[in-house]
């Protein structure tokens, strides 16, 4: 899984319909959020955003189709942003700006 670095502050979880998990977490060395997913053979990775510090508090839900769903500070614009994965992209939206 992920190693390098200051990474797993954070984490939050969830179970798929395989019993697969899901996971979210802080990557406190680079300040972005990450997901990671056991897909049945490995882990896969991926960084759902790496604009400023991002990622603390997340929360994550999968959907009925198994599809991801993530709630996160952004504290670099002092938002909560709501993203979902869209293809090879994750899409975000701002919840509520604190300004």
């Amino acid at each position: 899984m992920d190693s390098y670095g200051q990474v797993g502050e954070c984490v939050t979880l969830a179970l798929d319909s395989n019993d697969w998990l899901h996971f979210a977490y802080y990557d406190a060395t680079n300040s972005d959020l990450h997901y990671a997913r056991w897909n049945g053979n490995g882990w896969q990775i991926e960084t759902v955003v790496a604009e400023g510090d991002v990622g603390r508090y997340a929360s994550l839900a999968l959907d009925r189709a198994g599809r991801s769903h993530v709630a996160y500070c952004d504290a670099t614009n002092g938002v909560l942003i709501y993203a979902y994965p869209n293809g090879a992209v994750w899409v975000r939206q701002v919840v509520d700006a604190n300004k």
